[in-house]
């Protein structure tokens, strides 16, 4: 091992090791809702109810579960081994190595912590852009491109469908390429056009099998229509986060300006924000432009394109509002690129990039334990009510979230902040943890209706 890469190797170990470990420090583990939902697809597999989400996800946690037979663990490791495979990948295969691992750094990788599908879609786009990398430098094609790189398309896309987007961004890149280079009578014996066909064959053949079975697509009847009731509000939210999306190290979000305090803030988060597109901007004009070669071009197709359709889907379906997590797969690309160029030229200042990298990873491990929670405690509190109540098939929240009541104190000022911080609201996370040792238990908004109350889990009860 070089001694230049030795501090990135330490680097890397670190953030396993934030991977691995702080997740206990989470209330419920970072099981969330969606996480819940998979695991209600992954009990039935291969016996599909539902295409709300696609099969990738839930075929990957069965696999796991069947090693380990608990939903947490299962998908813990994943989460720990995609982590792995991106550092170590990168180190063999020559694959920007250093560049990488600045990129597992920034705040996109924390979605490792929870129990989602994000963590092996980045997995697999990684995958994709190595490929990709590897066909421009003229070093992979014909079948050798070909195959796996289409593997790779079809499996985002049974990951998540907004691979989609990826697949749309992809082909309006090589309609420009075909356009740029005039290769109008000769386009079909290129790999890109192959990869083309044979990636929407797998994805118009698993949309098929959808409708087919669910008479919709992608699950687009499950979600229906956004609540416009507020369309300002609703705006303004996805705003922020479409702002924020090349933002390494905050995905902080103020909505209410209920004081003077709140709104400086806001008014400061919104002015990093700007500020980062426009040093992105400057960069690419001023600084990169001779080296933006068509591998880069692709990147940043895909990280705009990928960010409009998630703007459009906001506004046509029911679905979380944008945030770190609903655009990481376009933070994702346009991180990589920027590292990339920024290391080629500026070779002589990447310590400030490896000082940011320091900094990402240790923001995102104090914003965690500043207010640490033990899951494997609350974890057997649960386990422990549910073993008397082994009928048990719902849970009620019957607290009224005053436990999840916190104050920031603001340094230097005489000023403190109230809010509430719903991710330590004990029927919040007890719900989570609940229904990721049980999925099939379900949550119930009043109890008036069930006649059977040993049915009924209620929050109170676990202590």
């Amino acid at each position: 091992m070089k001694i230049n890469y030795l501090k990135y190797w330490v680097l890397f170990i670190f953030v396993i090791l934030k991977t691995a470990v702080l997740p206990f420090f989470l209330p419920s583990g970072g099981i969330t809702s969606d996480s819940v939902d998979y695991f209600r697809i992954t009990i039935g597999f291969p016996k599909i109810v539902t295409d709300l989400f696609p099969l990738g996800y839930p075929f990957l946690v069965k696999i796991f579960y069947y090693i380990i037979p608990d939903y947490f663990y299962s998908t813990k490791i994943i989460n720990v081994l995609g982590i792995c495979f991106i550092g170590i990948f990168s180190y063999y295969k020559k694959f920007f190595f250093k560049e990488t691992i600045i990129l597992l750094t920034f705040k996109i990788f924390s979605l490792f912590l929870f129990s989602y599908s994000e963590p092996p879609f980045l997995v697999l786009e990684y995958l994709l852009v190595y490929y990709f990398y590897q066909y421009f430098s003229g070093e992979l094609k014909g079948i050798r491109f070909v195959f796996p790189a289409s593997v790779i398309m079809i499996c985002m896309f049974l990951v998540r469908y907004s691979g989609i987007y990826i697949y749309l961004a992809i082909g309006l890149y090589f309609l420009y390429y075909t356009i740029k280079n005039k290769l109008f009578k000769t386009f079909y014996y290129k790999s890109y056009f192959y990869f083309l066909i044979f990636s929407a064959i797998g994805i118009l053949g698993y949309v098929g099998f959808n409708y087919t079975h669910f008479n919709d697509f992608i699950g687009e009847s499950s979600r229906g229509l956004p609540n416009y009731n507020n369309i300002y509000t609703f705006s303004h939210e996805n705003f922020l986060g479409v702002i924020n999306v090349l933002n390494p190290i905050l995905s902080v979000k103020v909505t209410e300006y209920s004081s003077s305090i709140m709104l400086l803030i806001g008014i400061v988060l919104i002015l990093i924000d700007i500020s980062l597109l426009f040093m992105f901007f400057i960069g690419y004009k001023k600084f990169f432009k001779r080296e933006v070669s068509n591998f880069h071009q692709l990147l940043l197709t895909i990280g705009i394109v990928y960010l409009g359709c998630m703007i459009f889907s906001e506004y046509t379906q029911r679905i979380e509002i944008i945030s770190t997590r609903m655009i990481c797969e376009s933070s994702f690309v346009l991180f990589f690129s920027v590292l990339i160029l920024y290391y080629k030229c500026f070779p002589a200042k990447t310590k400030w990039l490896f000082i940011l990298g320091v900094i990402s990873l240790l923001y995102s491990i104090i914003a965690i334990i500043k207010t640490p929670s033990n899951y494997l405690k609350n974890r057997e509190k649960v386990e422990y009510a549910l073993k008397k109540r082994k009928e048990v098939k719902y849970f009620y929240r019957d607290s009224n979230g005053e436990d999840g009541k916190m104050t920031i104190k603001i340094p230097f000022i005489d000023k403190k902040i109230d809010y509430t911080n719903v991710n330590i609201i004990s029927g919040n996370y007890n719900l989570y943890i609940v229904t990721g040792l049980e999925p099939s238990i379900k949550l119930i908004s009043n109890d008036k209706d069930i006649k059977d109350k040993n049915q009924i889990l209620y929050n109170s009860q676990i202590k």
